[in-house]
């Protein structure tokens, strides 16, 4: 199976191409899939993110 990588949050490759969790920023992943879950859109939880200041992928507030 083939999955693009360069912007995967969440995971990281190996030295052997593997994916492997990238435990900063899994517990990004799993805050998103949690304010999810309990209902919050989109908008909000960037909002949130926005607010402490966590930084895109590409390094933008």
């Amino acid at each position: 199976m083939l999955v693009n990588t360069t912007r995967f949050l969440g995971y990281d490759k190996n030295e052997d191409g593997e994916l492997v969790i990238n435990e900063e920023q899994a517990e990004l992943v799993r805050r998103v899939f949690s304010e999810y879950f309990e209902g919050k859109n989109y908008n909000s939880i960037a909002k949130g993110l926005i607010k402490d200041g966590i930084k895109t992928e590409t390094g933008n507030i």
